[in-house]
């Protein structure tokens, strides 16, 4: 790279960050009369446990809190409302100060708070290494796969919220499970606002919504998805990398809106003179959670959360917390929780004002909210953290960012020109993490958020932070390759076991450890009918359980066996072949399903594709069409 060019994408990454530290953004209000943009969150009677059954449940609940809070609203001529939210109990409004403190007021508002800027966390802009292959020029770098693409991500989806992704950039051809983009239209002091979503909308979800901005500030997201998903590419002839999970899909969401500002100095969103630009707020943040909440309805593939941005430095929960403040923190803790239950991590950056003395043993907001995964960066050729990188106790986990010394420190990735850029930031050692989780849900697809961070935990290398002021700190840097390769205790991997009854069990049931587990899951609660039985009446049970045709709809036959120390070593799914909804019968619900997979009208997956696979020839076809036919007409049965 020619080092002018190299200087010139420095200095502009270093003016965009720094300029976009703003510190108005913990401010809770500005001290104007003039019309601003506030988030608000309203309170409301007690929700039903959060599931994905209870998503919708949860909407009406929701609903009829905010129908209520908007006719007060809506009856005032100092408010405007701009957007509501499905999931979570918020709502965004155009007021003045009065109308903020009429808010405040109301018994059923539980925070309000102004709809603050957030920045992005790059830096330099410089090559990049290797964080899924190994780097030619390194070849001692160990792979973050298993060395055999067994684990990679394995259509597993990352949802990437940042400013976009170039759709075209080869490295992303048929990786994009689906898009969203939020921004907004508006004004206030000195800011107009423009929508960057298609047609100027302030929601979006169609063909082409997340694709890359083009303003000072854009670029980011591609390179972020890059890191999480890319498969292993030829950077030049030097250089070959690959993301962390190259078989994994992305979700990327825009949550960028166009500024135009007369404001210059610190309050300025756009950094020092610079007139226009692209800038995350966080009603949009906010607004792609609670959208990933519904696309778990249709995308239940969804593994993680990256975010790749923030604001601030805080040293604990509690200062966290307390200076955030005013229903953002909960608001935030609330939607990682929710995410969590439903399987899906989220990973936020910890920041890259590291090397100001004010921020050391600090990270940055969101990262620092209970439950997040916080992501720090090191350098990928030595292992140190990298000089920029805010550290601290809340921080989870190390991962490489890249470091500004030369291009083997680097982190090479995709560019908004489609073609590939170095950068260094705790972003893309955020999204290496994120693919991390993908990868080992590829290998533990029913392992809890906790697990697989327990994991990497377990079996990351000890990196301690020697720079001046940290004292010492240590925490794990994820050695991915080695989670994949050491047994993993009480993680329950799951296989499919086919029966027509529990006495074709017998032989299996006779090579398995004690003790054995038996339930019917997905029933409330779970149905345990056999614990430490022996095999013979572990087998009648089964037998018994498999041809019951009063198991209720939905539910699976689970067989879990532990080793001696209580850890689990496998569970397996009992199917019966050809039941592909599981309900322990084999009729014309089941044709219905098999034709309509052939048709690929709705696609079956995992075990139901499996026990659709009548013949075990490998593929769902007419010859299971036929065999199933001929089941419930009686004429052949299936069978083992």
């Amino acid at each position: 790279m020619n080092k002018l060019v190299l200087g010139v994408m420095i200095l502009l990454s270093v003016l965009l960050f720094a300029n976009l530290a703003n510190p108005r953004a913990i401010a809770i209000l500005p001290a104007t009369s003039e019309t601003q943009r506030v988030v608000v969150v309203y309170k409301t009677p007690p929700l039903p446990t959060f599931s994905r059954d209870s998503i919708y449940e949860r909407m009406e609940v929701l609903d009829n809190a905010r129908d209520d809070l908007e006719k007060r609203v809506n009856r005032a001529t100092n408010f405007e409302l701009e957007q509501t939210f499905d999931n979570f109990p918020v709502m965004v409004i155009t007021t003045d100060t009065a109308g903020v403190e009429s808010l405040k007021s109301d018994p059923n508002v539980e925070g309000v708070f102004y709809d603050m800027p957030l920045e992005v966390f790059d830096t330099y802009r410089s090559p990049f290494t290797a964080i899924g292959g190994n780097l030619d020029a390194r070849p001692s770098m160990p792979a973050y796969s298993d060395g055999a693409d067994l684990y990679a991500g394995n259509d597993y989806e990352i949802v990437v919220i940042d400013t976009g992704i170039l759709s075209s950039h080869a490295v992303f051809n048929g990786k994009i499970a689906a898009e969203a983009c939020f921004s907004f239209d508006g004004s206030e002091v000195g800011i107009i606002w423009h929508s960057l979503c298609p047609s100027g909308k302030s929601f979006s979800t169609s063909v082409g919504s997340a694709e890359e901005c083009t303003l000072a500030g854009c670029g980011h997201g591609t390179m972020t998805a890059g890191a999480a998903v890319m498969g292993l590419s030829n950077i030049s002839n030097t250089y070959r990398t690959s993301g962390a999970a190259p078989q994994a899909k992305v979700i990327p969401i825009k949550v960028v809106t166009q500024v135009d500002t007369t404001i210059s100095g610190a309050d300025n969103p756009c950094g020092g003179s610079t007139s226009t630009c692209a800038v995350p707020y966080t009603s949009s943040i906010l607004n792609a959670l609670d959208h990933v909440v519904t696309l778990t309805k249709t995308h239940n593939q969804i593994a993680v959360v990256n975010l790749s941005m923030g604001f601030g430095a805080f040293a604990s929960v509690e200062s966290c917390k307390s200076d955030v403040s005013n229903g953002l923190y909960d608001l935030v803790k609330n939607a990682v929780s929710s995410l969590k239950k439903l399987g899906i991590a989220t990973v936020v950056a910890t920041g890259n004002n590291g090397s100001d003395s004010a921020n050391r043993g600090k990270i940055a907001f969101p990262a620092c909210v209970e439950g997040a995964i916080a992501v720090s960066a090191t350098d990928p050729y030595d292992d140190k953290i990298a000089s920029y990188a805010q550290n601290g106790a809340l921080t989870t986990f190390l991962a490489p960012g890249g470091a500004f010394t030369n291009a083997y420190h680097y982190m090479w990735l995709p560019t908004s020109d489609g073609s590939f850029g170095g950068i260094s930031g705790t972003s893309f050692a955020a999204p290496t993490v994120a693919g991390a989780y993908a990868v080992l849900r590829s290998k533990y697809p029913n392992a809890t958020v906790d697990q697989l961070t327990n994991l990497l935990t377990a079996t990351g290398k000890t990196v301690t932070d020697a720079r001046s002021g940290y004292n010492s700190l240590q925490k794990p840097l994820i050695q991915v390759n080695k989670a994949l390769a050491v047994p993993a205790p009480n993680m329950p991997t799951t296989d499919h076991i086919y029966v027509k009854n529990g006495t074709a069990l017998k032989s299996f049931i006779d090579s398995l450890n004690y003790p054995f587990e038996y339930k019917v899951k997905n029933t409330t609660p779970d149905i345990d009918f056999a614990s430490g039985r022996t095999p013979y009446a572990m087998a009648a049970t089964m037998q018994s359980l498999a041809n019951n045709p009063l198991l209720p709809t939905g539910a699976s036959l689970q067989l879990t066996s532990y080793s001696v120390d209580g850890a689990v070593n496998r569970s397996y799914d009992i199917i019966v072949r050809g039941d592909l909804n599981q309900d322990a019968a084999i009729n014309i619900t089941d044709l219905v399903q098999l034709s309509r997979h052939m048709a690929g009208v709705n696609s079956l997956f995992g075990a139901s594709l499996l026990a659709s696979d009548t013949n075990k020839d490998g593929a769902s076809n007419i010859t299971d069409l036929v065999q199933i036919s001929r089941h419930i007409a009686k004429v052949k049965e299936i069978s083992e």
